[in-house]
């Protein structure tokens, strides 16, 4: 699978493919399409890596910018949303329990 290849969702849409299911860790690819989402208190840590486009995070009120190539760690248990993606943002996230 070519993680650039799936095409992207509507405007305002997320598409959510999940690559590898393990235990206790799980990894998603995420495709965002201008979307805002959330709000999210997981029971799993959650790590993101932007792989195109960029993103602000909106993490326990402390605004996150993100660009492509950057990533950010989300301890469990903490309230989260995404505020603003770029039209073309693709994201790759691993869950740990």
């Amino acid at each position: 699978m070519n993680l650039f290849s799936d095409i992207m969702p509507g405007p305002g849409m997320e598409h959510f493919v999940e690559l590898l299911r393990l235990q206790h860790v799980r990894i998603e690819l995420i495709q965002s399409n201008a979307s805002p989402s959330g709000p999210y208190l997981q029971d799993e840590d959650e790590w993101v890596c932007l792989l195109n486009g960029n993103a602000v995070l909106d993490v326990e009120g402390q605004m996150i910018h993100l660009e492509k190539g950057e990533h950010y760690f989300i301890p469990r248990k903490t309230l989260h949303h995404v505020r603003m993606t770029s039209p073309d943002c693709v994201w790759l996230a691993v869950f740990a329990v």
